[in-house]
């Protein structure tokens, strides 16, 4: 009977641990980058790498801008285009609903007082 109950133990524990590895490598993605406060002048370019962790073919990746007239992501230059002088906010968002939307705050000076040059 006691080998019979150890066996069960290890029985459950070594499912569970199954289990775990499963789910924890099930939905593995993600979505970096490597700054998320920009400040540029108007008319520069930044360098922007959007850096996606094990990807998955069905995931999109859209772009929604708080205020857009003053800088827009251009994805096949990989970059940020300071277009307008003021400030905004770049939300990164994905159709998986596991993963957050990463904010990127950009502030474009133009030379006036509000928004001086940086």
């Amino acid at each position: 009977m006691k080998k019979f109950l150890v066996f069960c133990v290890a029985l459950i524990v070594t499912i569970s641990l199954g289990f775990m590895v499963y789910y924890f490598t099930l939905n593995n993605e993600g979505v970096k980058v490597p700054q998320t406060v920009y400040q540029m002048n108007l008319g520069d370019t930044m360098s922007f790498e959007l850096e996606r962790i094990n990807p998955k073919q069905d995931t999109k990746i859209t772009y929604t801008y708080e205020n857009d007239g003053v800088a827009r992501i251009n994805e096949e230059k990989s970059i940020i285009e300071a277009i307008g002088e003021g400030f905004t906010r770049i939300s990164v968002n994905t159709t998986n609903k596991d993963i957050a939307p990463i904010y990127i705050d950009v502030s474009v000076g133009g030379g006036s007082a509000d928004y001086p040059f940086y």
